[in-house]
């Protein structure tokens, strides 16, 4: 019998009739059983289709690496220099409210105790020195920094005081100035932050859950792990939106009686498994962010 594996028949090329040995009687040939084995049914399972990577997501990792860096560059500069803390007219981190482009912001919701207490700047203020008050504050951060609102000049100067250390904001703001301004060229925007006539930037970071990693009355370190998705949506849209996934850990300073952003690092995934499911053309998904409103987070 023949074990074929499904490379071919048994045997070997050529072979033929074999010949008796000297004083022995002719050796009769038996019929061969072939089995052909099954492919393995278990081959390709779980196997991620492999991902396009388009011109979105290569702007979208450039924006988080060099945002990152100059944040740490800030970070670096403060933690070195010896300018004191000064004041801050906003606290806290969120999203401001949104245009009507991209729908209105939706109501805050939140437990006991409830925080955050307000809003400043258009972003979430107000947070216990509590682990439970860092670890929202690093949430609310990290799905600002991620928003739309940052590719605009007003509104990202307005965010950044809203949740940078009053010592690093002035320095900040001038390095993400220049970041920015790069990141727009990568999606294809114009000097104002503003898509194509007919297309709509989309960026909004999800935080998927924290964990809190160290914690002081002055000081926390966060982890916040999220799904972000950036891109232009609309017909005849060249910089597609696409999704990554991260873990953004924050640095965060208590000042002025509420938490503070100093500096973060970010690295890629966990990132599941992708569902297979089809993707959505440009235009709904262009009407999807028109109709859904960005989340504020809390507790």
């Amino acid at each position: 019998m023949v074990i074929d594996g499904g490379s071919g028949g048994p045997g070997r090329a050529g072979d033929g009739p074999r010949r008796g040995r000297s004083g022995r009687a002719p050796r009769i040939e038996q019929p061969q059983t072939v089995i052909r084995l099954p492919k393995n049914p278990y081959d390709g399972e779980f196997k991620a289709p492999r991902a396009r990577r388009g011109r979105g997501v290569l702007a979208l990792a450039a924006l988080v690496v060099v945002v990152a860096v100059v944040i740490a560059i800030s970070s670096s500069k403060h933690n070195n220099g010896t300018a004191g803390q000064g004041a801050s007219t906003g606290v806290g981190g969120g999203v401001p409210p949104a245009s009507a482009t991209v729908g209105s912001s939706a109501t805050t919701g939140s437990s006991s105790p409830a925080f955050p207490t307000g809003s400043a700047s258009g972003a979430l203020v107000g947070y216990p020195d509590t682990q439970d008050g860092a670890a929202a504050a690093a949430a609310n951060f990290v799905a600002a920094y991620g928003s739309d609102a940052m590719m605009t000049t007003d509104s990202r100067h307005k965010l950044v005081k809203a949740i940078a250390d009053p010592a690093i904001e002035p320095t900040l703001q001038q390095e993400l100035d220049q970041a920015f301004a790069l990141a727009a060229q990568g999606f294809g925007l114009d000097k104002n932050g503003n898509a194509p006539t007919g297309q709509t930037f989309v960026s909004r970071a999800v935080p998927f859950g924290t964990t809190v990693a160290n914690y002081s009355t002055a000081k926390a370190k966060v982890a916040v792990w999220i799904n972000m998705i950036a891109g232009t949506a609309g017909q005849g849209s060249t910089h597609p939106v696409s999704e990554t996934w991260a873990t953004v850990t924050l640095n965060l300073t208590w000042v002025n009686g509420d938490w503070k952003w100093s500096s973060f690092t970010q690295a890629n995934g966990p990132t599941p498994v992708p569902a297979g499911q089809q993707v959505s053309s440009s235009s709904d998904l262009q009407q999807a962010v028109k109709q859904f409103a960005r989340l504020r987070y809390a507790p």
